[in-house]
């Protein structure tokens, strides 16, 4: 008995060592719904490639572009380890991938990095990393300062992505509402090797505000909002796009009163108090807040009471990013909040709040990703007929020699 259990264990330690698969996410089924899609002109050289943060993003792209999500499959182990595969021919295509990095960040983060390794070892000509949401672009720390020197060491966990995905062979970077308004931290991160290029979204917030919330006095419908409207900024930080979305709204609708109001020492401790100072008239207004992002909505919430024991009539939320993480979803339910707007860069969780609306960026991107194939196709082209030139030259150069 003790020779057969120890003839076992060799058997039994291999078992123990091999890694089981937990998930294995594949992307033939979403491909097998679009094979009547006929492809735009100029776009059959570039495959789109979604990692599973954000699949029906993926799917939304590529319906308005007309072609069919490259085949590829995600496997995670129990692990924790990653695994990609492409499971169709990209080589000499341009290739974009669609991957959000929002929670879990980390895993959603290092899936992007191995499907870019991916391609790049697959013969892709060009790998663009298509990224809704720039994960660690909040997460700006400082060392502590020295009491002897009265200086401090920087660093940025967002710039050191930006070195992964340069280092790793990305041609281009796209991403939504990368940094505020007026400011260039994000793409500063990135040496000039590497566009990058940023989508504001402000334009499809003014779309809907413009359709679902303002509606003209004229009309017979009832209005959703009242004559006075107020952008507010949740600090200083915002200012300069809620004066944006001022001007956007100011022209649509010229016979209204919309202005623009800041909150100043917003620091949690002082929202918690009621300290925070408005600067600007809410009184009797509709008000629509400006943010980046909204995660665990606990300042937002706070803002809201806020803005309302200050007059308000009605709070709207605006914000370009929804991770809605930990207990967001109960936070504004008991808020008086009307609605929170945000875009589908990040996908919603489960069990969301009917407050909240999401509008769709996938025309946007789009929009870019169709330019960028037909540009690089066109350049192809040229590069192809100058060779083809090239080559009838020299064939006649050849003839020349032989009379």
């Amino acid at each position: 008995m003790f020779k057969i259990l120890c003839n076992q264990i060799p058997r039994v330690l291999t078992v123990l060592t091999i890694p089981i698969i937990t998930n294995k996410y594949s992307f033939s089924d979403i491909s097998n719904d679009n094979n009547n899609i006929t492809s735009k002109p100029g776009l059959n050289n570039m495959t789109v490639l979604g990692g599973t943060a954000n699949q029906e993003l993926t799917k939304q792209v590529c319906d308005i572009l007309g072609v069919k999500p490259g085949e590829m499959d995600v496997t995670r182990f129990s692990d924790g380890e990653i695994h990609v595969q492409i499971n169709e021919s990209i080589r000499g295509k341009d290739c974009f991938i669609i991957q959000t990095c929002a929670a879990p960040v980390n895993d959603n983060l290092l899936e992007l990095l191995l499907t870019i390794t991916a391609a790049r070892r697959s013969g892709a000509a060009s790998v663009t990393a298509v990224i809704p949401y720039y994960g660690y672009k909040h997460n700006r720390r400082g060392l502590p300062i020295s009491s002897t020197y009265h200086s401090r060491f920087l660093w940025s966990a967002a710039s050191d992505f930006a070195k992964m995905l340069r280092i790793l062979g990305v041609d281009k970077v796209i991403s939504v509402d990368l940094q505020k308004s007026g400011q260039g931290h994000e793409s500063c991160f990135f040496d000039n090797t590497i566009p990058v290029e940023n989508i504001s979204s402000i334009d499809s917030f003014v779309d809907y505000i413009n359709n679902q919330l303002l509606i003209d006095p004229t009309n017979n419908k009832k209005k959703q909002i009242t004559n006075k409207l107020v952008i507010v900024s949740p600090n200083t930080e915002y200012i300069k796009k809620a004066k944006k979305l001022e001007l956007l709204l100011k022209q649509s609708h010229s016979n209204r009163h919309i202005d623009t109001a800041v909150i100043l020492d917003n620091t949690h401790t002082n929202r918690l108090e009621g300290n925070a100072e408005i600067v600007g008239d809410v009184k009797d207004a509709d008000v629509i807040i400006v943010d980046d992002f909204i995660d665990t909505a606990t300042s937002l919430a706070i803002l809201c009471r806020l803005l309302k024991k200050e007059g308000a009539r009605r709070v709207f939320i605006c914000a370009s990013h929804g991770l809605f993480t930990q207990t967001s979803m109960e936070l504004i339910d008991l808020s008086p909040v009307e609605k929170v707007i945000v875009t589908d860069s990040v996908p919603l969780p489960k069990g969301s709040s009917n407050k909240i609306v999401q509008i769709s960026i996938a025309p946007l991107i789009a929009k870019i990703l169709e330019s960028e194939a037909i540009t690089s196709n066109a350049i192809w082209d040229s590069e192809r007929i100058s060779d083809d030139n090239v080559k009838e030259i020299d064939e006649d150069d050849e003839e020349f020699e032989l009379e």
